[in-house]
Parts: structure tokens; sequence; C-alpha cells
């Protein structure tokens, strides 16, 4: 009687050990957790049913009254873990695969959206694509975008390679293209902040919360991120793979956003100023030296003409 007593409490026992390791695996996204502790619900269910099903000895109006606990027990228990895994459910952790060709899926990117409080940009070439796209799909340019952003409170975060750096040929040569294809393209990123620059000075104030930064930086960058308030998307640069033809994902996961920022302020402040427009105190700044020193090299690279082109945006037509 005693050891049958003992076998019942220890299942219980059991069972009340699940639900708190499964709670806690729940709570804290271990699902190593969950399943062991789930493991040991079951053990115990398992451990009362044999008791009652197959070693029924005592008496019928205890075992009664002791199953029916067991089922009560258990149908709480089973409203519990169903509630637990709805939340699990609506949780979101990870990448998930939204374009399998970026560049091609430009509404990934769309951050012209009301309500854009926060906008960061950072890649290789980050707005020249951004530009052509704008231009060929909606008839707008780049900088027109970035100031009416500004217009309307946005902090904007914006870096990409320093096109006077020696890492851009080896970039190319990972990227499998030619490094006057990614000059081409810091011609069109470069014209872009040029032209900005031309539209803030245009500009008699903007409002108190606006904030732009644009920086270049000389790091092998390994992969794109644009990130819209909360929603981040980002694209890995594949050796070998076309600039063009690479996916894109969203980091669903606010903690792995978390992350990536982290690594974007770091290399962000590291960077090399280019042009800063604050609404709250009135700079504007624009790096004169840094962009001659930028468009002196990429005249070495590529012919005067084309350079000239492409900062002026004359190359696409609106």
């Amino acid at each position: 009687m005693h050891s049958r007593r003992t076998r019942i409490v220890f299942s219980f026992l059991l069972i009340a050990i699940g639900i708190l390791i499964s709670n806690y695996g729940l709570d804290n996204k271990l699902y190593v957790l969950v399943y062991l502790g789930s493991s040991a619900i079951v053990t115990g269910f398992l451990s009362i049913i044999r008791e009652f099903c197959f070693l029924r000895s005592e008496s019928e109006e205890l075992s009664d009254n002791i199953i029916k606990k067991a089922k009560e027990l258990g149908n709480s228990i089973a409203d519990k873990l169903v509630d637990k895994i709805t939340e699990l459910k609506d949780y979101k952790i990870g990448m998930h695969l939204i374009a399998h060709d970026r560049f091609s899926n430009y509404n990934i990117y769309d951050f012209e959206e009301d309500g854009a409080d926060t906008i960061v940009l950072f890649g290789r070439s980050v707005l020249h694509r951004l530009d052509y796209n704008l231009k060929k799909e909606k008839n707008k340019t780049a900088e027109a975008v970035l100031f009416k952003k500004l217009e309307s409170n946005s902090r904007i975060r914006i870096m990409f390679s320093d096109p006077t750096s020696s890492i851009v040929e080896r970039i190319a040569m990972e990227d499998g293209t030619t490094s006057a294809a990614l000059y081409e393209y810091l011609a069109r990123t470069i014209g872009v902040c040029k032209r900005l620059d031309a539209l803030l000075l245009k500009s008699a104030t903007l409002p108190n919360k606006a904030d732009i930064r644009i920086r270049t930086f000389d790091h092998i960058p390994y992969y794109a991120y644009h990130r819209v308030n909360n929603k981040a998307i980002i694209g890995f640069y594949l050796s070998t793979t076309s600039i063009g033809h690479q996916p894109a994902y969203e980091i669903v996961d606010q903690n792995e956003v978390n992350i990536f920022d982290q690594y974007f302020n770091i290399i962000f402040e590291k960077g090399n100023q280019l042009l800063e427009c604050q609404g709250s105190t009135g700079k504007k700044y624009f790096n004169q030296e840094h962009y001659n020193n930028i468009y002196n090299y990429l005249c070495t690279k590529l012919q005067k003409e084309i350079v000239d082109r492409l900062i002026t945006g004359d190359d696409i037509k609106t």
C-alpha cells in the first residue's frame, strides 16, 4: 500500500516538475527544456494510468476519486500548454526569406511609408540601386525621397564603402563583377549625397527631430542592412555571386535586430563624415574635401564624362 502511494505521489510530483520545466522553457525560448518537461508530464500520466488501469488493487472508491482528480489536473495542464503553445506560435525568431533576388524586389526596401521615423541604410554602394529603382518605378529620386523624410522628422543613418579605399578592387573580385561596375555604383551613390546637399542648402530649416548623417568606411561589409523603424532587411554578399542576384531576409527577432544595430553603430562611429544635417541645431555640413578626393579618384578609374553623368544623375531619366 505504501509503495503504491509512493509511486502515485512520485507520478504527480513528476507531472508538477514537468509543468515547471515546460513553462520555464517556453518563457525563455529554451525548447530542449520544453521537450524534457513534456516528457516528464507524459511519464507521470502513464505511471498513473498504469497504477489505476493495470494494477488496480485498491478500493474502487479511492481509485475513482484519484482518477477523477488526475483527469481534472490533466485537463488543467492541457489547457495551460495549449495557451503557451498558442503564444509560441505568434513568437517570431530568426530570419525569413522574403526575396530570392533583392534588387528585383525594390518594395522590400520601401522607406517612403508614413511613420518611418528611423531609417538605416548600410551596404557597399547602398544608394545607387534605391535611386535607380525610384526613378524607373516611381519617377522619383533618392535624394528627393530622403529630403521628404527629413521634412517628416525622420532620423536617417547611411553608410557605404569609401570609393578611394583599396578594398573596392577586392570587393569587385569577391562579387564576381568588374571594378569599373562597382565604381559606377559608388559614383551614383556619391551623386545622391551631393544632390541631397544641394536640396538641404536651399531649405530654410528642418523640423527639430530631423537628423541625417552619411559616412563612408573602408571595411569590407559582408551584408547589406536596411532598417525602417523595427523592420530590418538583410542581404548577404555571397562570394562570386552577382550583387544584383542575392537573396534578402527579414530579421524577425528584435534581439537579432539589436545585434546588427550594435555592429552598425560600431562601424558608423569609425566612418568618415560626408554629410550631416540636424534640425535641432540647424547644423548643415558637407565634407567638401572628402567629396573632392572621391571625385578625383573616381575620375582616375572611370572617364570624367561618365563620372559627371553618374553624379548628376543624368544617366537615368525620370
